[in-house]
């Protein structure tokens, strides 16, 4: 009798230890970091291959610096503002699916298209609240990018400065809600400027980043967001 309950007890113990063991994802940390980038048509790569993209050439920057990136899945499309983002987030995103890294870039079809930028403000809040909720760190595994200055393109040195007027001041939302969720801001639109003076920044459309831009964003960032992926 003694013998039986002995060994009820140890099954217990066994099966115990074995759901506690399937409900920590230890292989994912040995097969690489899973990372979630959310944006428009700068996050997609609009007019460049998908090894250009910079999403990608991140995760060949962090290979090469021994950190893998198992997966990337980019939520972006080429003309979305903050309403389309928060709502593909929402369609292509289950409520428990989470990332150990998310990226967020967006903010420039919100200006391009004259939209309110007190709207963009209150659209960012919803943005940054799905990212932490969609993050396995919460903010700490949140990091964003500024929007760039597309007025450096040739086709629109014609209304350059008002373009780079209205960037900042949507740049100067962005960064504003963005540290009130304590999520730090990397500056990319000082990079894109640099195409002013050199159009092989500049994608064949004539308005997109190349692949040669999304390098030198990758090379500037790098430093700050290799702690995400440790």
């Amino acid at each position: 009798m003694k013998t039986q309950y002995t060994f009820q007890v140890l099954l217990v113990v066994l099966v115990c230890i074995f759901f506690q063991c399937k409900s920590v994802p230890v292989s994912d940390t040995k097969k690489g970091v899973s990372f979630l980038a959310l944006g428009d048509s700068y996050t997609i790569g609009q007019n460049v291959s998908e090894d250009n993209r910079w999403p990608n050439q991140l995760k060949e920057a962090l290979k090469r610096d021994g950190l893998k990136v198992r997966d990337i899945k980019i939520i972006a499309k080429t003309g979305w503002r903050t309403d389309d983002l928060i709502s593909a987030i929402n369609y292509r995103l289950d409520e428990t699916e989470t990332y150990d890294v998310v990226s967020v870039l967006i903010g420039v079809n919100n200006q391009y298209q004259k939209k309110s930028i007190t709207t963009y403000e209150e659209d960012l809040k919803v943005v940054f609240e799905k990212a932490i909720k969609h993050s396995k760190k919460g903010a700490k595994g949140v990091f964003a990018l500024n929007i760039p200055d597309y007025g450096s393109a040739p086709m629109l040195h014609h209304k350059a400065e008002q373009v780079a007027v209205e960037i900042d001041e949507f740049n100067t939302v962005f960064k504003k809600v963005a540290s009130t969720y304590k999520i730090p801001v990397y500056d990319i639109n000082t990079i894109s400027k640099q195409a002013y003076s050199n159009e092989s920044l500049i994608a064949s459309d004539g308005l997109h980043p190349s692949g040669a831009q999304y390098k030198l964003w990758v090379e500037y960032m790098l430093p700050f967001v290799k702690q995400y992926f440790k």
